[in-house]
């Protein structure tokens, strides 16, 4: 059974800014995890507003 990501672990994978974490989310992601649309859009709204990640980066 896949399990379910929130933003956090998406963010600490991307982000890579807790390299412990970021291993863990990575193993997750890469055994098939799952996300819902609303944790993609807080990534983004994260990533733009606290990170002032462009568009582009974030595509």
């Amino acid at each position: 059974m896949a399990r379910e990501l929130d933003a956090n672990a998406i963010l600490r994978f991307l982000l890579n800014d807790i390299p412990d974490q970021a291993k863990k989310s990575a193993e997750v992601i890469f055994t098939g995890a799952i996300t819902r649309e609303v944790v993609i859009a807080e990534v983004v709204y994260v990533l733009e507003g606290n990170y002032k990640c462009s568009h582009s980066e974030i595509a």
